[in-house]
């Protein structure tokens, strides 16, 4: 499964050493067994959504888009 917060303020993260930064009303997918770290990107309050997908739900979306084609590409430069 894989879980997509969609921040409501700027978010920092810092995932496998590498700096992220997300704002508003951006989706966010990490793999749940990956370590990470969220929090404000400003001194406003982090608000976030978290919701647990299979990733042949998502899978479709990350083809049309250019990405992923099958649930094993999803993540798997990240190793």
């Amino acid at each position: 499964m894989s879980k997509l917060p969609s921040a409501t303020a700027r978010r920092n993260d810092n995932d496998h050493g590498q700096f992220h930064r997300s704002s508003p009303g951006n989706v966010v997918l990490l793999n749940p067994e990956e370590v990470h770290d969220g929090h404000p990107g400003n001194d406003s309050t982090l608000g976030y959504v978290m919701v647990y997908v299979s990733p042949r739900q998502v899978e479709s979306m990350f083809a049309d888009a250019g990405g992923a084609k099958t649930p094993g590409d999803l993540g798997a430069g990240k190793r």
